[in-house]
Order: structure tokens, then C-alpha cells, then sequence
């Protein structure tokens, strides 16, 4: 577990952490195009290979493929720390993506099924808490790990840190043999992850270069084109590309939805609250950011325990409710300039909703579906919140950075859409939990 615990805060710090660095990749290297794709390409691979990953660590092990994809990333970010050109570097990032995609649906299924029912909770809270932390101070400690080593530091030190992974891993005793399952759809699933590929690029780019531009429109009728492709083959495969189990499992589908919707509005106040914010001051600034993402640090433990009295599909709609009353409020306070107090207090119930469930909803998942399909599980899951995020983060940015109102108006009305998310699925939730049918 020690193994897994180590590679859930390097992924975290690899998606957020590169974009501290760009100030100084721009004056080192005369390719301005290129460089936003060092942040993107690990993004977006990290995304698209979730599911195949899963069914990969399902089919052949999840020791294998977690132990693979730790050093698939490893090598990976030790090239970007020696890395030369731009082009090396986006090359580079996108590997490190497909091996972290590898080690997260191998390590979540490890973690599962090494914890067991008595202490999944407590191990999945501990998760919640490394993964929050990552996510919630990665932007700060790369800025100091950037203003000590540089720029290559930011990769070094998660390649040191991959490394360390695969010794815990090795000391923690050999393999365990892979279930004899029936080879999964790996046609379907790779037109998937095709087809997640090019989503992610038409959508990330869609801010820059608006809905209409060749670019954007060829990767968005790409994305479609190969999902109905993936879908048509998948049909015809003995294995579906997503496990039957996972399908007829409510309480799997209803932790799916929320875990989706949870990120979806969290991550944009994440990343565009410091904007909003930025006239009001540093100071007020900082506050607000500190009350959003601070929850996701100190609450997940408290979640753990809570998930241990109610469903934690009811912990799921709790979740939900409370992060719409504080986006709605939130886009009150922003709208009618409220005072820093009722902001934060607002930002303080959402980043409650993300902290009280995260790590939990993973643990209670995959203990909802059975033991051999879990690395899928745990690949549906994370590919529903990075797809929830990506798409979320583009309407986000092209409703703020292309509004003629200061950002933090501009912000007022994303966030009341975000709340209107949280209650569809709140709703959504509900009807899954109360459905009739296999649970």
C-alpha cells in the first residue's frame, strides 16, 4: 500500500506542477507553440488511457500493470528532467501520462484489494488526503522546487519519487498471478482512447481558438466518429469494453455520477478563482483559495469515517447538496460583490463536498463490483472524472476568458451552472439508489 500511497501524490503534482515551470521553459526554448502541450499532453493521455489501463490490469494482473506503468512513468520523467528540445519534452509528457494512467487503475485495484473490507475505508481515506494535498499544494511546492533546481526540478522529483514506488513495491513480495479472464475488447477500447484523445484536444482548444476553427471541429468530429466506431466493435467483441458487472451495478453507476459531477465543479473554481479574484487583491485571493482546497486535505479521513455509518451512496447525495448551496451561494457573494467572509464561506462548503468524498467514493466503487473486474472499475471512475473536468474546465474558460465583464463577475454565472450540475446529479444519484434491480 506504502507503494501506491507515494504514486497517488506524484500523479496529482504531475498534472498541476508543469505549469509553474513554463515561465522558464519559455525563456530557455524559442517554440511558444509547443509549450502549453507540456502541460497538455500529460493531461491528456492521463485521461484517455484510463480505460484501457483498466482492462489491461484486469486481464493480465494489476501488480503488472501498476509496476509497468510506475516505470513507463519513471523513465518518462527522467527524459523530461534531461529533456533537450520542446518536442522531447511533449513526447515525454505524454508518456509519463500513459504510464500514470497505467499505475493509477493497477494501484486503486492494488490498494482495494490489498486493504479488504475492514480497512478499504481507512486506506481510501488515506488516499482522499494524498491526493487532495497534491492537487491543493502542488502549484506552491513546485514553485519552490522550480526556484531551487529549476525548471528540470519539477521532473526530477517526481521521477525520484517513482522510483522510490518500485522498491516499496518490490519489497512488499512478488506478483500475484493475473485471474484467467477472456481477453477484453482491446480494438474497442483503443478507437475509445482515440476518441478521448481528440476530445480532450478539441475542447482544450477550443478557449484559444473558438468552436469554429478547422482544428477544433476535425478533433470534435474525430471524437464522435471514433466513439461510434469503438462502439460498433465493441458490440461485436466476446469481452464488452466495459464489464457487464459495472453495468448491472446501481450503486457502482450512482458513485460514477457523483465522483464525475463532483469534479467537474470543483476543479474550474480551482483553477480560475485565483483570476476572479486577482482585482480584489493577493491577500483576498489567497484566503478564498485556501478556503476551497483546504477541505480536500483535512476532511477525507472524517469522510472515511462518516462512509462507515451512512451508504456511502448517501454520502455521494450529501456531497452533492452541499456543493450546490455553496456554488449558489458563491455566485451570489461573486455577483453582488459580498465580502470576503460570506465568500469564503461559500468556498468552504464546496471544497467540504470534494474532502468529505474523496478517496471514499474510489473505495466504495470498487467494493460495489467484483474483485476481477475492479481495475476496470477503477478505470471507468477515473476516466468519468477527468472527462467530467476536461469538458467543464473548456465551457468554464470560454465563458470567463471571453466575457467583456471583469472575471470575477464573469465567474458569478459558471459557478451558478456548476450548482445546477451538482443538483442534476444529486438527481441523478437518487433515481440510481432507488432504483429497483441489482445493486
Amino acid at each position: 500500500m506504502a507503494a501506491v500511497l507515494t504514486t497517488s501524490l506524484i500523479f496529482p503534482l504531475s498534472i498541476t506542477g508543469p505549469a509553474a515551470a513554463l515561465p522558464h521553459l519559455t525563456a530557455e526554448f524559442d517554440a511558444a507553440p509547443l509549450l502549453p502541450w507540456i502541460v497538455t499532453a500529460y493531461n491528456a493521455a492521463f485521461a484517455a488511457f484510463l480505460l484501457l489501463g483498466g482492462l489491461l490490469a484486469d486481464w493480465l494482473g494489476v501488480h503488472r500493470i501498476y509496476a509497468i506503468g510506475v516505470c513507463l512513468f519513471a523513465a518518462a520523467a527522467g527524459a523530461l528532467a534531461l529533456g533537450s528540445t520542446p518536442e522531447l519534452l511533449v513526447v515525454a509528457r505524454a508518456i509519463a501520462g500513459v504510464g500514470a494512467a497505467a499505475a493509477t487503475t493497477g494501484g486503486t485495484a492494488l490498494l482495494s484489494n490489498a486493504a479488504g473490507p475492514e480497512r478499504r475505508g481507512r486506506a481510501f481515506g488515506a488516499l482522499g488526503t494524498i491526493m487532495g494535498a497534491g492537487l491543493a499544494f502542488g502549484p506552491l511546492l513546485s514553485s519552490l522546487v522550480v526556484g531551487h533546481l529549476g525548471w528540470r526540478g519539477v521532473f526530477a522529483v517526481p521521477a525520484v519519487l517513482a522510483a522510490i514506488a518500485l522498491i516499496l513495491l518490490a519489497c512488499a513480495g512478488s506478483f500475484q498471478r493475473a485471474p484467467r479472464l477472456p481477453r477484453p475488447a482491446l480494438g474497442s477500447a483503443l478507437l475509445f482512447t482515440g476518441a478521448f484523445l481528440a476530445l480532450t484536444v478539441g475542447v482544450g482548444e477550443i478557449p484559444p481558438r473558438g468552436l469554429g476553427d478547422p482544428l477544433v471541429a476535425t478533433a470534435l468530429g474525430g471524437a464522435l466518429l471514433l466513439c461510434v466506431a469503438s462502439a460498433t466493435l465493441g458490440r461485436a467483441a466476446a469481452s464488452p469494453l466495459v464489464p457487464a458487472a459495472l453495468l448491472h451495478s446501481r450503486q457502482f453507476l450512482a458513485l460514477v455520477t457523483a465522483a464525475g459531477a463532483l469534479m467537474a465543479v470543483f476543479v474550474p473554481l480551482v483553477v480560475f478563482l485565483p483570476l476572479a479574484l486577482s482585482e480584489r487583491g493577493a491577500g483576498e485571493a489567497a484566503v478564498a483559495t485556501l478556503a476551497l482546497t483546504v477541505p480536500t486535505v483535512v476532511l477525507p479521513s472524517v469522510g472515511a469515517r462518516l462512509a462507515r455509518r451512512i451508504s456511502p451512496t448517501w454520502l455521494a447525495c450529501l456531497a452533492l447538496g452541499l456543493a450546490a448551496v455553496g456554488l449558489g451561494t458563491t455566485a451570489m457573494s461573486l455577483g453582488l460583490h459580498g465580502n470576503l467572509t460570506a465568500l469564503a464561506t461559500s468556498l468552504l462548503a464546496v471544497g467540504a463536498a470534494v474532502g468529505l468524498t474523496s478517496g471514499v467514493l474510489d473505495g466504495a466503487a470498487l467494493a460495489a463490483v467484483p474483485e476481477r473486474v475492479s481495475a476496470s472499475a477503477a478505470g471507468v471512475l477515473n476516466t468519468a472524472r477527468l472527462a467530467s473536468e476536461t469538458i467543464a474546465l473548456a465551457v468554464a474558460g470560454a465563458l470567463i476568458l471571453g466575457a467583456s465583464v471583469s472575471p470575477d463577475v464573469a465567474l458569478a454565472p459558471v459557478a451558478g451552472g456548476l450548482a445546477g450540475l451538482a443538483l442534476l446529479a444529486l438527481t441523478g444519484v437518487v433515481v440510481l439508489a432507488r432504483a429497483p434491480g441489482r445493486g
